[in-house]
């Protein structure tokens, strides 16, 4: 007789609302504890999706230390009346860079210096491996910081370098957990618990895409060198699906008449729109559906992309929606690709880069 295997422990989320009701003006508290299967403790990251009635939301990350993540959110006026729900999903990673310094320049170590918006500076030494590679591990900030690299005691006028961050890219969730709370006076046939309603939790939001379609070969025709780009440097489920791709690296190309790519995508793609909020924010629907960001198939904000020089893109992939590998892809996704490998621009003088942290634990709620 064949003795019966006990099901795997599963890690979980538990998370807690201070009060299901509030206010224009009130605070939301909410504590959050994850509980690894393995009962160990680490540091991860939560992250998070606030969603109202119409499909608007906001995503944000807080640091998990410990197992626990507590914050504030503060409801403000602007905020309209309603029900809102929060997606959680703990993503198994901290804040980390991966690095490479690009040949023909060698060293072994570099200087790094991280400059928050608060006016505060992290610093450190960070040794580089032979081929150029490095890694920078589990520092804390908020909000978006300048990240400074330099040799030591050398100039940096031709320090080449790309990185990428783990928190923007796809991930499957370690637990998941889903609240709800209401804004205003719930209509009477509404019934909210004191810990928020706990829904079925749609991994969806933060899942990473495995079933992927399988390559087409296309032959009969010469291949470019957007073609040969796309072959080596998509992957996953940014390979062979239905998109749109634009060549930034043709002779023949026009887009370097344009101040960013969100320009010089506008009235490029049938039904995509191309905007700025009241702030100034960049952002893009399609199909009613808010799009989602990539760069070099790591998740961005609108701003992010904007920001990158035309002269930087080897090309620019357009999904038309729904794009499955993102939270919130509903309206499609643009993912840019920069220049790299034999397809490098060679502008040199890559060494200061914009990074994204953690949101505060104290945050105004605004859903866009």
């Amino acid at each position: 007789m064949l003795a019966a295997s006990a099901t795997p422990a599963k890690d979980s989320l538990m998370v807690v609302l201070d009060k299901p009701v509030l206010m224009h003006g009130d605070t939301l508290s909410l504590l959050a504890t994850y509980l690894p299967a393995n009962k160990k403790k680490v540091a991860a990251t939560l992250q998070m999706q606030v969603e109202n009635e119409k499909g608007h939301s906001i995503k944000m990350r807080w640091p998990l230390l410990n197992n626990i993540a507590d914050g504030d959110f503060i409801i403000p006026d602007s905020l309209p009346n309603g029900k809102y729900t929060i997606s959680f999903a703990v993503q198994p990673r901290f804040f980390r860079i991966y690095g490479q310094v690009k040949p023909p320049i060698r060293t072994t170590m570099l200087n790094t210096n991280l400059l928050t918006g608060k006016g505060g500076w992290l610093s450190a030494e960070i040794p580089v491996e032979s081929d150029g590679t490095f890694t920078i591990r589990n520092w804390l900030f908020e909000k978006e910081a300048t990240l400074v690299f330099s040799r030591q005691k050398k100039v940096n006028s031709d320090l080449d370098i790309s990185i990428n961050t783990w928190l923007d890219s796809s991930y499957q969730p370690a637990a998941y957990a889903v609240r709800e709370f209401y804004v205003g006076t719930p209509p009477s046939a509404i019934s909210i618990d004191s810990n928020g309603s706990r829904l079925q939790p749609d991994s969806s939001k933060f899942n990473e895409r495995v079933n992927l379609l399988p390559g087409v070969v296309v032959t009969g025709k010469q291949k470019t060198k957007a073609d040969k780009f796309n072959e080596v440097y998509s992957t996953g489920l940014f390979k062979s699906m239905d998109e749109k791709v634009f060549d930034f690296m043709s002779e023949t190309s026009d887009a370097f008449g344009y101040s960013s790519v969100l320009d010089y995508l506008q009235g490029r793609v049938a039904g995509l729109q191309i905007a700025r909020d009241q702030d100034g924010t960049m952002g893009a629907k399609w199909r009613g559906g808010n799009v989602s960001f990539f760069i070099d198939e790591q998740v961005v904000e609108a701003d992010q992309i904007s920001t990158l020089s035309t002269a930087d893109i080897a090309i620019v992939k357009v999904y038309p929606p729904p794009f499955f590998g993102a939270t919130g892809g509903s309206g499609g996704a643009i993912a840019v690709y920069t220049r790299r490998g034999e397809y490098s621009a060679n502008t040199g003088n890559r060494h200061v880069f914009r990074v994204k942290g953690y949101t505060p634990l104290q945050t105004v709620l605004y859903v866009n």
